[in-house]
């Protein structure tokens, strides 16, 4: 049986596509916006220590109270994308569950880390104070 999510809430600009369940219900996020923080949540779990992919998935289902789930096409296009522009690097380790591949954490990584935090920071800090009203 296929059970009917609720509408987004309507908006000029139609981009909620990701739902994420919750306890009690549904709740859309903004598929931009959640675009806009797949870098900084990779690269602050890859900061603390090495991780692999399914790892990676698991650590920010459980962060989320099981609310949030990366998709596989997402998490390896996104450690792919930062391989590139040289923010981690990637390793294949043996472990007693087979062979897997880590990724770490390079400096260049560290820096765009603390910008995209400060950028964060600053919008989030926007959004308190517009919603906050004129005075």
């Amino acid at each position: 049986m296929q059970s009917k999510l609720p509408k987004p809430l309507q908006c000029d600009v139609h981009r909620y596509i990701m739902v994420i369940m919750k306890r009690g219900g549904t709740k859309r996020m903004d598929k931009e916006m959640m675009k806009g923080t797949i870098d900084i949540l990779l690269l602050s779990l890859i900061e603390q220590r090495d991780l692999y992919g399914y790892e990676m998935t698991r650590i920010l289902k459980q962060l989320s109270d099981d609310t949030y789930e990366m998709s596989e096409g997402t998490l390896y296009a996104s450690l792919k994308r930062m391989e590139r522009r040289g923010w981690v690097e990637s390793y294949w380790k043996d472990t007693e569950s087979g062979r897997r591949k880590y990724y770490r954490m390079k400096d260049d990584g560290k820096k765009e880390l603390i910008s995209k935090k400060e950028n964060w920071d600053w919008m989030s800090s926007l959004i308190q104070k517009t919603s906050e009203g004129l005075s």
